[in-house]
């Protein structure tokens, strides 16, 4: 059995998304990986077969060595692009709401909010706040702690550095590293690779639907491929 999420030459498509074409990713626990491409490129469905949003049509899926639709509801949560919060309600209700879609409920729910507080210090201190009066940088996090609040043993993360200053990309990426201290395993969209090279150990480049490197993230920056094949470069 290999600990970690493994993809092994999976085929998906969906409407308007790109196919995904023998997909191969190894994301072992503990570790950002970074998953880079163009548009187009297949990242949307890579992480939607992740998901179980998207069905495959070959190929395998396992975490842990499990297949990914035998795990229990909560185990893969994800931070949208954009975040999708509910700017009118205060940050504590939002978690509050998350809560309920989870079903975590009673002395569970408080116990994980006291979690939050104590992960997210920002967040605590603006938990009465509502989420539209927020920075940048905060609303992250709390789109972050909402996903977290699941206890998810992978977290997605799309485009996290999108719209945000060189201090508010800060506080996102040290929550990314401490997701994965604790022993997560985190996956991260982005097409900003010298930025995302900050946060993560290991780098998969998705081309035309199918990886065409995976390995440390400072080798991909070395690579031509992730610059000049890419269009990527300095992004």
């Amino acid at each position: 059995m290999t600990d970690g999420l493994v993809l092994t030459s999976v085929q998906a498509s969906a409407p308007g998304l790109p196919l995904l074409h023998d997909a191969s990713l190894t994301a072992p626990p503990g570790s950002v990986t970074m998953v880079a491409g163009p548009n187009g490129s297949g990242i949307a469905t890579l992480f939607g077969v992740v998901e179980g949003s998207i069905p495959i049509t070959a190929g395998r899926i396992e975490l842990d060595g499990r297949a990914i639709g035998e795990l229990p509801r909560g185990t893969i949560s994800s931070v949208p692009e954009g975040r999708r919060l509910f700017p009118s309600l205060s940050v504590e209700e939002n978690l509050v709401l998350a809560a309920d879609v989870w079903r975590i409920r009673g002395a569970e729910r408080e116990r994980r909010l006291q979690e939050t507080w104590s992960r997210f210090e920002a967040l605590a201190n603006a938990r009465h706040r509502a989420a539209r009066t927020l920075s940048g940088g905060q609303q992250q996090q709390l789109a972050i702690a909402r996903a977290l609040l699941a206890a998810p043993r992978v977290l997605i993360l799309a485009e996290p550095s999108s719209g945000l200053s060189p201090l508010a990309w800060s506080l996102v990426r040290d929550a990314c590293r401490a997701a994965a201290t604790e022993g997560r395993i985190v996956l991260v969209a982005e097409q900003r690779l010298r930025l995302a090279a900050e946060v993560a150990d290991r780098c998969a480049l998705l081309h035309s639907g199918r990886v065409s490197f995976e390995g440390p993230t400072e080798v991909a920056l070395e690579r031509a491929l992730a610059t000049d094949y890419f269009g990527l470069g300095d992004a």
